[in-house]
């Protein structure tokens, strides 16, 4: 194909693209407003043989898009869009099943576009039958990418211990076939009813099929190099010939965590500006859509992230102390080296025995965090109505996750003496975790305890009797 062909080729498919992006405008505003803010790339890439996002760029296959009607590029399109608000290329990085999670993260979304009124096209993956698709999951509705990613594993582990059994070994490897039988699963329903075929697959039966979903997933710790060789090496072609490399496609990297909260933080800004330009012209969002706007702007970190966030970014800057980012729900948690810091920081254990399993669970994680900084010191102070233990961890008198620790106390519960132990004992701290059940006496929002105060309330998800300091809610 000469090059004034493609890029003849590539305006056309831009017009088309462009212009089924703004009919998703008009009848799904919330996406279409956040769509507005990406980019639509056409390409003819062995890479990319349906379409794909970066979270800042669509790119769409021209083949691929000549084949759809405009209700499944619509869809498509819509399907790309939620991927981005989703933060899927985000939450996908911590999986080394990519195929499961990329299942998971088609049946979150596909659910929610099927709500908002996209045609979905056959054979879209669902978690069970109830959408008027084809389907072999048998999984509930309106579940998260992680949860439906959990079910994947636990359904091929099962299956994989039912075929040992059947073979008469009596055990199966169920690590090593959790990806095959997930992938032979969600083969079921792909989309490959002669738009989403492609050459790509398996050497071994060479059979067209596109991995379980219409759209390629980003991965940004793909070799690209790599990606192209092993996508030519399977034969990559479309109705024009042999596909290879195409320049205009330049995904974007995710390199470090900067790159990941920079990334997250702009699809924030969009969902927030979406939301609010909806509302002055519709109203009230959605239920359905307001549900995903609430997860992605209220949603809580695993409570050992928010844990490590808290300790760890007052050491960047001990003069100025920050909270836990919420903001940056899906982008993880790195701990960097603190080199020259050392950690002060008072902990505070609820005794009176509602929380007991938990405790040495959450010192096993302090512990965990301590080893990134040069030196510290953890001034753990067991309480129930009043002080009943006080022990100093540091380098010299490390706290070991193998030793237990012996608690003491079992009575009511009163957490001021905590802090009047740590004022009458001059004891200095950079700042305060409370381990608690949150059933306490009150903590006013006006009492002022000089320092940062991070309360880690566990069995629940609400302690209205704690009015200051950031909390975090450890549900098991």
């Amino acid at each position: 194909m000469t090059d004034t062909k493609l890029a003849e080729l590539k305006e056309t498919a831009r017009q088309i693209l462009v212009y089924h992006r703004l009919q998703i405008l008009n009848k799904h505003p919330f996406i279409g407003h956040i769509a507005m803010n990406l980019d639509l790339i056409p390409v003819r890439d062995a890479r990319v043989r349906t379409a794909m996002t970066d979270g800042k760029t669509v790119y769409f296959d021209i083949d691929f898009l000549s084949r759809l009607t405009p209700d499944e590029i619509q869809f498509v399109l819509g399907h790309e869009f939620w991927h981005v608000v989703m933060l899927h290329f985000i939450r996908g990085e911590k999986y080394t099943d990519h195929n499961s999670f990329n299942v998971a993260t088609d049946m979150e979304v596909n659910q929610i576009l099927e709500s908002d009124g996209f045609i979905p096209p056959q054979e879209v993956i669902f978690p069970n039958g109830n959408h008027s698709r084809k389907c072999q999951f048998n999984f509930p509705d309106n579940l998260s990418a992680e949860e439906y990613y959990e079910l994947l594993k636990k359904a091929a582990e099962k299956k994989a211990q039912e075929q040992a059994q059947k073979n008469g070994n009596g055990n199966g490897s169920a690590d090593n076939d959790t990806e095959d039988e997930t992938e032979k699963e969600s083969n079921t329903h792909s989309q490959d009813d002669g738009k989403a075929k492609s050459k790509r697959g398996r050497k071994k039966d060479n059979k067209e099929k596109c991995d379980g979903q219409f759209d390629k997933h980003f991965d940004s710790t793909e070799d690209q190099e790599e990606a192209l060789k092993e996508a030519m090496a399977d034969g990559a072609e479309d109705k024009y010939g042999e596909k290879g490399a195409d320049e205009d496609y330049q995904p974007a990297q995710i390199k470090n965590e900067s790159d990941a909260r920079e990334a997250v933080e702009k699809v924030r800004e969009a969902v927030v500006s979406s939301a609010q330009a909806y509302e002055r012209s519709r109203g009230t969002l959605p239920g359905y859509i307001q549900q995903q706007v609430n997860k992605l702007l209220d949603s809580k970190l695993p409570w050992k992230e928010l844990l490590a966030a808290f300790i760890t970014a007052g050491f960047q800057n001990k003069s100025n102390w920050n909270s836990p980012n919420k903001r940056f729900a899906y982008s993880g948690t790195y701990l960097p080296s603190h080199t020259g810091d050392n950690m002060r920081i008072a902990i505070g254990i609820d005794t009176s025995g509602s929380c007991q399993d938990l405790c040495q669970r959450f010192l096993t994680e302090l512990s965990a965090i301590t080893k990134n900084f040069d030196s510290y010191e953890l001034h753990v102070i067991q309480c129930d109505t009043e002080v009943k233990d006080y022990t100093l961890y540091d380098e010299n008198n490390p706290l070991d996750p193998e030793n237990p620790i012996e608690f003491k106390g079992f009575g009511g519960t009163r957490l001021h003496p905590i802090f009047n132990y740590l004022e009458l004992n001059d004891i200095e701290v950079d700042a305060a975790v409370i381990f608690t059940d949150g059933e306490c006496e009150q903590f006013r929002a006006d009492e002022n305890f000089d320092i940062p105060v991070l309360w880690t309330i566990a069995g629940r998800d609400k302690a209205p009797a704690i009015e200051v300091g950031e909390k975090i809610f450890i549900q098991e």
